[in-house]
C-alpha cells in the first residue's frame, strides 16, 4: 500500500487487475495486517481514478481508488487506524 486516506487508497500490485480509470467496484474487503492480525474494512463501492503502469526500474502498477460508500461505522474504524498511525509517525520524527 502506498498511500491510505478515509477517502480512497493508493496501492502497487505486480499483477494486472485488468481495470481502467472510472471503473467501479463494488464490495470491496480492505485488509491492512496489524502485527499478528488483520484489520479488515468493507467498502461498499469505490471506483478507479488513476492508474500508473510500470516503467524501469519500478515493475508494479500503481491504482489509486476513492470510496463512494462505505458504513458509517466502516469510515469511523478507518478514521481511527489512519490517525493512531500518524500519532505514531508524528512521535517517530520528534524521537
Amino acid at each position: 500500500m502506498k498511500d491510505l486516506s478515509e477517502g480512497g487508497v493508493a496501492f502497487f500490485t505486480e499483477k494486472d487487475l485488468k481495470l481502467s480509470i472510472g471503473n467501479l467496484l463494488n464490495d470491496i474487503s480492505l485488509n491492512i495486517p496489524e502485527g499478528n492480525e488483520w484489520l479488515r474494512f468493507h467498502i461498499h463501492q469505490a471506483v478507479v481514478r488513476r492508474i500508473v503502469h510500470p516503467s524501469f526500474p519500478e515493475r508494479r502498477t500503481l491504482y489509486a481508488i476513492e470510496f463512494l460508500e462505505m458504513p458509517k461505522e466502516t469510515r469511523e474504524k478507518l478514521i481511527a487506524y489512519i490517525s493512531k498511525h500518524q500519532i505514531v509517525m508524528i512521535q517517530k520524527l520528534k524521537g
